[in-house]
């Protein structure tokens, strides 16, 4: 009875949290083909909230796979079934091991590095269970083989499934399991001057093909469809252009839509209209003798990324147009993200997960507030009318990745 009460709690649980992150105004499309990248971000927002035990139980949920939590500091396995939260089934992990042929001890060594930690914090897939041994396979496709006794492959034989993930978790302050791109990966909030000694996950490097849907659109309707349009269009070749990842693109994409609102209002905004009309009266009240550091155009752009000039020849005096506006703007953003990383460490708050929310500090000039670890983006109102533009647009992608 108390085993029925729990697993319905759990789904009302789920499904709330689901109907929260899914929203109750989506426009309609056709789920087999596109999702909902909203939906996406707003459910690993909220998994990046969570302590790892949680973060997996939560994750795999929704992508279905029996999987196992090697817990060093515990010394011991942890088997979950997919929806369980509470493991099946333990086992003291004390057992030598083989890396990648190489006799080296004990996987409770301490360290996260490959060469000092036996079986190093990441994530793993499992991909055999043999007589003697588990053959394991981190996120980049290299092999580790577990030499283990006849208890632990009785463990591993009786609960293990196809393709099965083995997560081991870490024992180093500022390593973590991110939920990006809509999968778990491992990655570091510290600066490390050899990344390959660690089992990171790798860089996402599909693409999704994008398409956006208005909930709302204001008089001149034919800037924000061009403004997005573009921004849709030209996904590839700004991703490459930047060496940014999809979902990184895909917050970019939405910041640039609401920059664009919170700018110019869309480009009906009667300051924007003077502005452009009387450049060299503004320039003057600005104690400038010339009309170069002036913002220009529908986001109000104060200089554009040299990549941007190179690539599509944008001038300031082009920003009026849709295309070009959206253009430089995802291209300042894209620009402004790599000046993040930087400085990031600045600031306590800041995250891999959630750097989006800090990029307006750069875009507007106000950098020092990062730097000096005061930047609140919840309660900063330009911040906050960017998400209220947001929310009149629906961003999908494709399901499946584009060939490139």
């Amino acid at each position: 009875m108390k085993q029925g009460i729990l697993s319905i709690g759990k789904v009302l649980f789920s499904f709330l949290i689901l109907n929260q992150v899914q929203g109750l105004d989506q426009l309609p499309f056709d789920s087999r083909v596109w999702e909902s990248v909203e939906s996406i971000h707003k459910w690993q927002d909220k998994l990046n909230q969570m302590p790892a035990p949680i973060k997996f139980h939560y994750f795999h949920l929704f992508h279905p796979n029996n999987y196992y939590v090697f817990n060093k500091k515990a010394g011991e396995i942890s088997f979950y079934q997919q929806g369980d939260e509470l493991p099946v089934d333990k086992i003291p992990a004390l057992f030598p091991f083989v890396l990648n042929d190489r006799k080296v001890g004990s996987p409770l060594l301490k360290g996260e590095q490959i060469v000092q930690s036996g079986l190093a914090a990441g994530i793993y897939t499992i991909l055999e269970v043999l007589p003697q041994e588990i053959v394991l396979q981190d996120d980049k496709n290299r092999k580790v083989h577990l030499w283990v006794g006849s208890d632990t492959i009785n463990f591993f034989h009786s609960s293990f499934t196809s393709k099965a993930k083995f997560y081991v978790l870490p024992s180093e302050q500022g390593h973590v399991f991110i939920a990006k791109n809509n999968r778990l990966n491992f990655a570091s909030l510290k600066k490390h001057s050899r990344y390959d000694y660690y089992r990171f996950s790798p860089r996402y490097k599909d693409i999704h093909e994008n398409q956006t849907l208005f909930r709302f659109k204001p008089h001149k309707k034919q800037v924000v469809e061009e403004y997005m349009a573009t921004l849709d269009e030209e996904k590839l070749t700004l991703m490459k252009l930047y060496q940014v990842d999809n979902e990184e693109y895909n917050r970019l994409a939405g910041l640039a839509f609401g920059i664009l609102g919170n700018e110019s209002e869309f480009g009906e905004s009667i300051k924007l209209i003077l502005k452009e009309a009387f450049p060299a009266l503004v320039a003057i009240l600005k104690g400038n003798l010339t009309t170069r550091y002036n913002s220009r155009g529908l986001t109000q752009i104060k200089t554009i990324p040299e990549l941007i000039k190179k690539k599509y020849r944008i001038k300031k005096s082009d920003l009026m147009n849709p295309r070009d506006a959206a253009i430089a703007t995802l291209g300042f953003l894209a620009q402004s993200l790599r000046e993040l990383r930087f400085i990031e460490k600045r600031h306590k708050d800041i995250r891999p997960y959630n750097r989006h929310r800090y990029l307006h500090y750069i875009y507007t000039g106000r950098v020092s507030q990062i730097k000096k670890g005061l930047a609140t983006p919840d309660k900063n109102i330009y911040f906050q009318n960017i998400l209220r533009y947001q929310s009149y647009i629906q961003l999908l992608q494709k399901r499946l990745p584009i060939e490139h």
